[in-house]
């Protein structure tokens, strides 16, 4: 598989319509060695610019969590947004993000020409719940520990 389908010039002429619409999910080794995944999702979540999603399996009643970045004026730990311009997009300039600092889904989206839906060729949303499977109950311990510091500094 290709690491990435980054075309900067096609990006550019349709103005983040893919980024306006939802951000792209990122994946474990997004995040660095697997070795410090637990800090840098308490670093990531702590931003405010990365959001723990999750899909509802409809049979166990059980959630499978990613991570993605956060959906601008709605940027909470905990998100299940649909839909919203990611937080990294900045209008007429594009994804703020280095490339190798964006997330892989974003990576692994092919922009298409005017009229032309962009290809995904890996990173959705099922690619996301596999690869972060394994890292459950780390992405939940680094979400609790963010929700305890914000209601931390909530209280008088």
């Amino acid at each position: 598989m290709k690491k990435d389908y980054l075309n900067k010039e096609v990006c550019r002429a349709c103005n983040g319509k893919c980024c306006k619409k939802i951000p792209g999910c990122a994946m474990p080794q997004d995040f660095g060695p697997e070795i410090n995944l637990d800090e840098a999702l308490k670093i990531a979540l702590a931003s405010g610019k990365w959001a723990v999603d999750w899909i509802e399996n409809v049979n166990t009643e059980e959630r499978s969590y990613f991570i993605r970045p956060g959906i601008k004026g709605h940027v909470q730990v905990y998100d299940w947004a649909n839909m919203g311009e990611c937080v990294f997009f900045l209008e007429h300039l594009g994804c703020q993000l280095s490339d190798s600092e964006r997330p892989t889904g974003c990576r692994l989206l092919e922009p298409k020409p005017s009229l032309e839906t962009c290809v995904a060729h890996g990173g959705s949303k099922d690619n996301a719940i596999i690869a972060w499977r394994p890292f459950r109950m780390l992405i939940l311990a680094a979400a609790e520990a963010q929700h305890e510091d914000e209601h931390r500094h909530e209280s008088p």
